[in-house]
């Protein structure tokens, strides 16, 4: 199985998964227009040849949006696993610390100033 993923990306192969899922029912439902078929006359052979290849180009252009969308919302998916980058760099943590040493300074500053009893 590993021989695939250097191949194929994961995301890739997850977005064929569901694409081939969904290929079953979307094919139902354009396959149904065959039943549109059964009640063309055999004469009308054009008229048969035209919703056939209609339904074969929309069968075609449907998978092809599901494969892209998929793909879509599996890179977003797969990005969310990743870690995400920091917003700070290490000069912000520093001036975070020396801020708050020299607060703590002058707090402790002020009380030795204070007269002692």
């Amino acid at each position: 199985m590993n021989w695939i993923t250097e191949i194929i990306s994961p995301v890739f192969m997850e977005a064929l998964g569901w694409t081939l899922l969904h290929s079953l029912w979307q094919g139902l439902v354009v396959m149904s227009a065959r039943l549109a078929l059964a009640f063309i006359d055999t004469r009308a052979s054009q008229l048969r040849y035209l919703l056939s290849v209609s339904a074969a180009c929309v069968m075609l252009m449907w998978t092809s949006f599901t494969l892209v969308s998929e793909y879509q919302q599996a890179a977003i998916n797969a990005s969310m696993l990743l870690p995400q980058p920091a917003f700070f760099s290490w000069s912000d943590v520093q001036i975070e610390v020396q801020e708050e040493l020299s607060v703590q300074e002058s707090i402790i500053g002020f009380f030795e100033s204070l007269p002692s009893f």
